[in-house]
């Protein structure tokens, strides 16, 4: 049960991170825009644009290499039957 409430509030901890990058960057956008452009895309919208086709790709890519650098950690640990990682 612990372990889905840790991975539950890492969930909801990586989507705030997520959101305030998508709002964050060199031409600010504010929440409302952004839910509007991931929510209702608009297409003559500079910023709608700015959001779904530069942002959150980038965030997208982000994620997955993190999570590809944190399981290939994860492989070589076991791999290498590394002490300082064991739980006990």
């Amino acid at each position: 049960m612990r372990v889905f409430s840790i991975l539950g509030a890492g969930a909801v901890g990586l989507g705030a991170i997520a959101l305030t990058a998508l709002a964050s960057g060199a031409g600010g956008v504010d929440a409302g825009t952004v839910w509007k452009a991931l929510t209702a895309f608009d297409d003559k919208s500079y910023e709608h644009f700015i959001v779904r086709h530069q942002r959150l790709p980038q965030i997208g890519i982000g994620a997955a290499v993190g999570a590809a650098l944190a399981v290939s950690g994860a492989v070589l640990q076991a791999l290498m039957r590394n002490p300082l990682a064991s739980p006990s």
